[in-house]
């Protein structure tokens, strides 16, 4: 068995025993010849899962805007089917280029008046608004709005079952950065990494010069930053953005000294039980409503970015949730636990010839799934509990008597030296205690000190007020007790 990676989906594929539809497609490939296969667009703007498969419309132009004049298959008339555009893997008699990964360059048949398929294509990469599409090469099984139909019903149906159709997936699929020139760093470029301390010399000693050009984020990496008399120096991960005027620009995620929870996120606000998740799992465990810089809201699902203490986010409709893990068929149920960002305890998985349990849930920082096995002292992390449930233990940490008493009447303590049972990273928090849901609270500020907190708010909101309390004004601070 091979894995063929889909988007950022993996899922099984047996060359020996193709599917029906990679058949047909060979057959259709040998009658009709190579230049029967049409551009169609999957529109996913309306998709809420990876999984889920979007709009299609058959390519008919593009503009060198990269906007995508598309016709949906109810829509189609026998005139506008007959000037559907068609496009040709290997053209006869003429040399085919190959783009960074070896694939041959599909190019357009010369009798339509539409812009080529390559310029078409680095339209495409770099126009931000295009991100909502996939593209797909399809062989039609016959002239006319009925072979178009039953192309596109041949892709709907491979879409939907990524596991029994993936040959035909895999060869269906036109990612334009397969078939365009590999990125290089330009003067421009160059020029943004100097202002950042850094150079092209520095990523390729450093083996980060693929990611930043594939537009993936860096691994950590040194940052100096001068604007007059300020020197910034800090680590952080670097990404490449293409802006909507086709312009590059450098996006760098800094190192922040510890999490921030407090505030919302991307107009998403965390409760208690949110803060408990991402600081001991790493994970929401739950599919937040995001809204971007340009309003719109959509679902995704939030991890942490543990080398830098920042959150981050990847759309639902950008995660596949697989059909198998390690060989072992999901059922319906288990795959809507993934979907919904919950953990999922998960039995059969292999890893140097044992069977662990291990909890499958989907990480932002992954785009994937990740797998945590349990650590092998269990009782060190988890801890244990007196008869009335408070904890005798937290995040690694053994309670005194008079601490763990102070819990069981709702009291907060401020401990330090905690560890993630996950990152092993130290951390300092307010924790309390709540006896209805056995839960243990974990908090930046102390959530009894509800006069400090009404104080920020007042002078955030009336800062030049006269009766607004002054910043060198001396009032007590309580930040609970150390323990």
């Amino acid at each position: 068995m091979s894995t063929t990676e889909y988007d950022n989906r993996e899922f099984e594929v047996s060359p020996d025993n193709p599917s029906a539809l990679d058949e047909q497609r060979a057959k259709e490939e040998l009658s009709y010849g190579a230049d029967n296969y049409i551009l169609v667009a999957e529109d996913r703007s309306r998709v809420s899962y990876g999984d889920d498969v979007g709009d299609m419309q058959v390519v008919r132009s593009i503009a060198n805007d990269g906007s995508i004049d598309g016709v949906s298959v109810s829509d189609l008339t026998d005139d506008t089917a007959q000037a559907v555009p068609k496009f040709e893997k290997e053209p006869s008699g003429q040399s085919v280029k190959t783009g960074k990964s070896g694939k041959p360059k599909p190019t357009i048949d010369k009798d339509y008046d539409i812009p080529l398929l390559e310029p078409f294509l680095r339209n495409f990469i770099r126009f931000a608004k295009n991100g909502n599409y996939r593209l797909w090469l399809v062989p039609v099984l016959s002239q006319g709005i009925k072979g178009i139909s039953a192309g596109i019903d041949n892709l709907r149906q491979a879409l939907s079952d990524p596991k029994n159709h993936g040959e035909y997936i895999k060869d269906s699929r036109v990612r334009p950065q397969d078939y365009l020139e590999a990125p290089t760093v330009t003067d421009g470029l160059e020029a943004k990494l100097a202002s950042l301390g850094l150079s092209k010399q520095i990523l390729e000693e450093r083996g980060q010069l693929e990611n930043l050009l594939s537009f993936k984020p860096t691994d950590l990496l040194p940052v100096h930053i001068k604007t007059g008399d300020i020197d910034i120096r800090t680590e952080g991960r670097l990404t490449l953005r293409t802006q909507p005027d086709g312009s590059e620009s450098i996006s760098v995620r800094c190192v922040r000294k510890e999490l921030n929870l407090e505030a919302p996120y991307m107009c998403c606000s965390f409760t208690d039980q949110d803060k408990e998740s991402l600081l001991e799992t790493g994970h929401l465990g739950r599919v937040a409503q995001l809204k971007g810089a340009d309003g719109r809201e959509f679902s995704a699902y939030i991890s942490v970015d543990e080398d830098t203490n920042t959150l981050v986010y990847v759309p639902t409709a950008r995660v596949y949730i697989p059909q198998t893990i390690s060989g072992v068929d999901l059922s319906p149920d288990q795959r809507a636990t993934l979907r919904a960002g919950k953990p999922l305890s998960f039995s059969g998985v292999s890893a140097k010839g044992k069977e662990y349990t291990a909890t499958i849930q989907v990480d932002a920082c992954k785009r994937a799934m990740s797998f945590t096995f349990p650590p092998t002292d269990v009782k060190q992390v988890l801890g244990t509990r007196r008869a009335d449930g408070v904890p005798t233990m937290i995040s690694g940490q053994v309670l005194t008597k008079e601490a763990q008493d102070k819990l069981a009447k709702g009291e907060t303590l401020y401990l330090e030296g905690l560890k993630n049972s996950r990152t092993k990273k130290s951390f300092n928090s307010y924790v309390s205690y709540d006896a209805s849901t056995q839960r243990v609270r974990y908090s930046k500020y102390d959530p009894t000190d509800l006069t400090k907190q009404a104080q920020k708010r007042e002078m955030r909101l009336i800062p030049n007020d006269k009766d607004a309390p002054k910043q060198n004004q001396s009032r007590e601070q309580s930040k609970g007790r150390k323990v």
